[in-house]
């Protein structure tokens, strides 16, 4: 999640804001919880790669054992909170066995608001 420092991500309507724990639509301050935005950041710092589900253990829950149902209910909630699902998969797709991917096209802003780089896909 490093990678993310000093950036704003903007994707679709939304500004993620890392540094702020923060994420918005337009000027709407969105609510979520410490595990979505994690994984959401997690995603997004991926740059479209698949997000292998163990990693995913590894990160969000350090190791400690936890069900499968931990990770299916933070996706679930993530999507949810964008106003995603499991039927349209639009920003967080599922790679059937292995992990999650995000799917839309990121484009990071410095903190001064000078485009950094686009991460296309």
């Amino acid at each position: 999640m490093d990678t993310l420092n000093g950036v704003e991500c903007r994707f679709l309507e939304f500004r993620f804001l890392p540094d702020q724990a923060r994420l918005l639509r337009g000027k709407d301050e969105i609510d979520l919880s410490p595990k979505c935005f994690q994984f959401l950041s997690v995603l997004i710092s991926a740059s479209n790669a698949v997000v292998y589900r163990e990693a995913l253990f590894e990160l969000l829950w350090n190791g400690r054992s936890v069900s499968d149902e931990c990770l299916a209910q933070v996706v679930a909630q993530t999507r949810r909170t964008l106003g995603d699902s499991a039927a349209r998969q639009r920003i967080v797709k599922t790679v059937p066995k292995l992990g999650y991917r995000f799917v839309p096209n990121v484009e990071l802003i410095t903190l001064k608001n000078q485009p950094v780089k686009e991460i296309a896909y």
